[in-house]
């Protein structure tokens, strides 16, 4: 009797059904080294978090990997040649995919493949080959159509990089320039409405997720447009998606920094340990520079002399920074501020990126500056070099 009522139980329950079909992923890449150790990692999730699901190596050029996935995800498949002190290996050369429950065939020339560093955008077109995942399709016609502008914003970034290295003096390499930002913004505008006319017009899944979070993460987008992409991936019916969920999750952060948001008010402390809100300064009347720095960041001190010209035209006329270190050690601090002798306020929290006001703006690198308007409303993200030159000419007039 207690057998027939096990029976029963198990026939009923869902939970020990037998599982449907996986994924399989038949691979051959030419040109790797025999033995290659392979990682498959999810490939959604920040680099410093993956962790390896599965293993194995190349033999004959080929390798396999076999799972089950709910819902179509975004995967790394890594190839590591070399023996590293660190446990994560930001040099080996990878794939990228979205894997779904189907049999996949995944081609490459080991050569053509971009690193972990350089991220999933870095591979080159025709490098890799990949069948029988329509999610993968549905990002490789992302990435064929949006490529055109990101390759053009690229090459025009290095005809500003060759502008303010030519051997005029500071002011006039940045003034010269100015054309070359203002296109340079024109395009990454363009790109950003492409991006989100791309996933407006396809279902809120878990490709277009990943997709969106990319998007939110630039410096172009203001909150409104984050709203809205808020509410469009609400609607999907495959929340328990990993790039879904991972966007509706992390995109209010964004929403709350972005374009257009006001100053999230803050303390930290001066050279002398005295407390300053920063609500005590942004949004009182004045554009105020809120510029990040560090006594180790060369780029960051190389572009002082820049930021102390600026501000000696333009303080006059109601322009102020504030500098905020991300230096852990007060001593390389104090030391810096000795030698660069900046002219207006400094300020610290000595916590580094693990700083709460670097996170909260979600400032992962440095030089970073972020601009906010008399009544204390982010303005841009972009106020370095002959953006900064442009933008103070268009508020106060051309006083270079």
């Amino acid at each position: 009797m207690k057998y027939l009522k096990l029976l029963a139980l198990l026939i009923a329950t869902p939970f020990f059904l037998k599982a449907g079909p996986g994924y399989t992923i038949d691979a051959t890449v030419k040109g790797g080294k025999e033995g290659t150790k392979i990682y498959l990692r999810y490939g959604d999730v920040a680099l410093g978090q993956r962790k390896a699901i599965d293993s194995t190596v190349l033999h004959n050029n080929r390798f396999r990997f076999a799972g089950q996935q709910l819902s179509p995800r975004f995967y790394e498949i890594s190839f590591h040649e070399k023996e590293a002190k660190a446990g994560y290996f930001y040099e080996d050369k990878a794939v990228y995919l979205f894997v779904e429950n189907a049999a996949i065939s995944l081609k490459a020339e080991y050569d053509s493949l971009s690193i972990i560093l350089d991220g999933w955008g870095s591979t080159k077109p025709g490098a890799v080959t990949v069948k029988g995942s329509r999610s993968n399709d549905a990002f490789l016609q992302y990435q064929n159509k949006s490529r055109a502008l990101k390759e053009q914003f690229s090459d025009t970034f290095m005809d500003y990089i060759h502008a303010i290295n030519a051997k005029d003096s500071m002011e006039e390499r940045y003034l010269k320039a100015i054309p070359i930002t203002r296109k340079m913004d024109q395009i990454a505008e363009k790109s950003l409405a492409e991006d989100i006319a791309f996933i407006r017009h396809r279902e809120p899944d878990a490709v277009n997720a990943l997709i969106a979070l990319q998007v939110i993460r630039g410096s172009h987008i203001n909150a409104a447009q984050i709203d809205s992409l808020i509410q469009y991936f609400e609607t999907s019916k495959d929340k328990s998606s990993a790039s879904v969920s991972q966007f509706l999750t992390v995109a209010p952060s964004y929403r709350n920094t972005a374009i257009g948001s006001a100053v999230v008010d803050m303390s930290l402390k001066d050279s002398a340990g005295v407390t300053h809100p920063l609500k005590d300064y942004i949004g009182k009347g004045k554009y105020v520079l809120l510029e990040f720095w560090a006594s180790w960041c060369g780029p960051c001190r190389a572009d002082i002399p820049h930021l102390k010209a600026s501000y000696e035209l333009y303080h006059p006329h109601g322009f102020e920074i504030i500098s905020v270190s991300l230096d852990n050690i007060r001593e390389k601090w104090l030391g810096a501020l000795s030698q660069e002798k900046m002219p207006w306020m400094q300020l610290s929290d000595l916590q580094g990126f693990e700083s709460p006001l670097a996170k909260l703006y979600h400032i992962n690198g440095i030089p970073h500056c972020l601009l906010f308007d008399p009544q204390g409303k982010l303005v841009t993200e972009n106020m370095r070099g002959s953006w900064m030159d442009d933008r103070l000419i268009q508020m106060y007039g051309n006083f270079y």
